[in-house]
């Protein structure tokens, strides 16, 4: 799914098979929206738009696939999208966890 959707192919799939794709998408956008709302109702994550948070893992998920995808069809040793992936996320854990203010010493 991630190379169709970075080529010309999305165009010319069948109107079901397009369908298809777009309904499994909303889906996983709507089921990691909700582990947003929760996090943030539980003072987890910082508090910023829940669907806006969604759409950046997405597109980090999505682009770190593709990307790696077409690193190894040029060379098939590079294999490293686990390792990419579980970096990407670490990254993106961090800066969503919310750290309260320190009082001032």
């Amino acid at each position: 799914m991630f190379h169709l959707q970075s080529s010309e192919t999305l165009q010319n799939l069948s109107p079901e098979l397009t369908a298809e794709i777009t309904r499994l998408s909303k889906k996983a956008i709507r089921i990691i929206r909700s582990l947003f709302e929760a996090g943030i109702s539980s003072g987890q994550f910082i508090d910023r738009h829940p669907v806006a948070m969604s759409d950046i893992v997405w597109s980090l998920f999505s682009g770190i696939v593709l990307w790696e995808a077409s690193k190894k069809i040029l060379d098939p040793q590079k294999d490293f999208l686990k390792p990419t992936l579980e970096l990407g996320f670490e990254i993106f854990r961090r800066g969503i966890r919310y750290d309260p203010p320190q009082p001032a010493a």
